[in-house]
């Protein structure tokens, strides 16, 4: 049975990092002059390829914690090392249309993208747009920025794993960070700044939660059906005992009841996530599925894996949804960054409240997605944007006796732009 249980949860961890890339229809660059380390042609209409050069290249620079130390001129350095790697990056970050499910489909060995070496290429990616800054390039910092944007977005438009959401949860992030050192920097012009703007309007929240909803019903689906193929073909040479196979026998017989029951499940986890968060409604969730799971009798259940996987996998999606109220949040608050450093520029003052922004600068108020629907908090003379957090009841104050907000650093935005402690 342990063996049996560990197979089925091991997909939870493999199953998901499926990942395959297509194209997109773009005015492509002139790649021509590019060398690559990969055995496919750095030719305009193969995006693929520039993910592979750009991955591969940076296998040699050694662990993130290595390179992140660098001084300014040594990270100047590798950034010039590295041009044609990082120019196919961004090449490919440009007409890249991810869609993992080709993937899937030829096999986990054969498709296997290097995630971990692809994620250093993106912090690269943003060194290099950080020490533009830093040099006051700031339109070449712009439009890193807006490739990191891009890249999120067209990452999760056809995300079907959340290892590719998380993925372009990262690059989002990476480009929100720019932002705002691009209006701490002071060295924006109003034109860059509002072509700054406009890139962050283009990245939509409610984008992000139909995003993660696909990607949860993908996920829910796939991990579940390479659950049951492995138990059904995987294992029967590993069961030793009778009464094992007897329930491996059973439950190959139902193979339809479990994926209906994960279905369902999804379904209920969806619904979830299309509201404002909810940590009581999640939790209330949680609860169902764990004191719906088989008893020590039940065992030969046609529905055990099933019960299995989702009291393994749900704890992680109450979890997931408070990220992505979070990141809602950080998409809405950088934006008030740039907008209120608009308006500060054109009057001299910061606005007193978010509706001033309202139609020149912002095109609605944002909401708090941790308050169902409130308008995000607002302090002018403090000079930060918060939201109450999933609790409800974080005012924005920083921890008493102390000069840093604690824990609660990522529930507040300064509007300067400034790294909040």
């Amino acid at each position: 049975m342990k063996k049996i249980v560990g197979a089925a949860v091991t997909v939870v961890v493999v199953g998901v990092l499926y990942v395959g890339v297509g194209s997109i229809d773009a005015d492509p660059p002139d790649v021509s002059s590019f060398t690559t380390t990969s055995t496919v042609p750095a030719d305009e209409d193969n995006a693929w390829c520039g993910f592979v050069a750009a991955t591969n290249a940076v296998k040699q620079w050694g662990k993130p914690s290595d390179w992140e130390k660098l001084t300014p001129d040594e990270i100047d350095t590798l950034v010039a090392e590295n041009a044609e790697a990082i120019a196919l990056f961004q090449n490919a970050a440009r007409r890249a249309k991810w869609c993992d499910a080709a993937a899937r489909h030829k096999g986990f060995f054969d498709n296997f993208f290097p995630i971990t070496d692809f994620t250093i290429m993106i912090k690269l990616y943003k060194a290099k747009a950080e020490r533009q800054i830093a040099r006051g390039e700031i339109a070449a910092a712009v439009e890193g920025a807006g490739d990191l944007l891009m890249l999120g977005r067209t990452i999760q438009s056809d995300a079907e794993s959340m290892v590719c959401w998380l993925v372009a949860d990262g690059a989002r992030g990476f480009a929100l960070s720019l932002a705002a050192q691009i209006v701490a920097s002071g060295k924006a012009s109003d034109e860059e700044l509002r072509a700054l703007f406009g890139t962050l309007l283009l990245t939509d929240a409610s984008t992000l939660r139909k995003s993660l909803q696909q990607t949860v019903d993908n996920e829910f689906v796939y991990v579940f059906g390479d659950a049951q193929r492995i138990i059904r073909l995987g294992t029967p040479k590993l069961l030793p005992c009778e009464w094992e196979k007897m329930m491996l026998t059973r439950f190959s017989y139902h193979p339809n009841r479990t994926t209906a029951l994960y279905v369902k499940m999804a379904g209920k986890a969806k619904e979830l996530l299309s509201c404002d968060y909810d940590r009581g409604a999640w939790d209330a969730f949680d609860s169902k599925i764990k004191a719906a799971q088989p008893r020590l009798f039940c065992r030969l259940t046609p529905n055990h894996v099933g019960w299995l996987l989702l009291g393994a996998v749900l704890p992680a999606y109450n979890s997931l949804s408070e990220r992505l109220a979070r990141d809602e949040f950080g998409l809405s608050a950088v934006k008030v960054v740039v907008a209120a450093e608009l308006y500060r520029r054109k009057t001299g003052h910061r606005p007193e409240s978010l509706d001033m922004l309202v139609p020149e600068f912002l095109p609605s108020v944002p909401v708090d997605p941790f308050a169902h629907g409130a308008a995000l908090k607002y302090d002018a003379e403090r000079g930060i944007v918060w939201t109450v957090g999933p609790d409800m009841d974080f005012n924005g104050e920083k921890l008493p006796g102390k000069e840093s907000y604690g824990r609660n650093r990522v529930y507040v935005v300064n509007l300067d732009g400034s790294k909040v402690k």
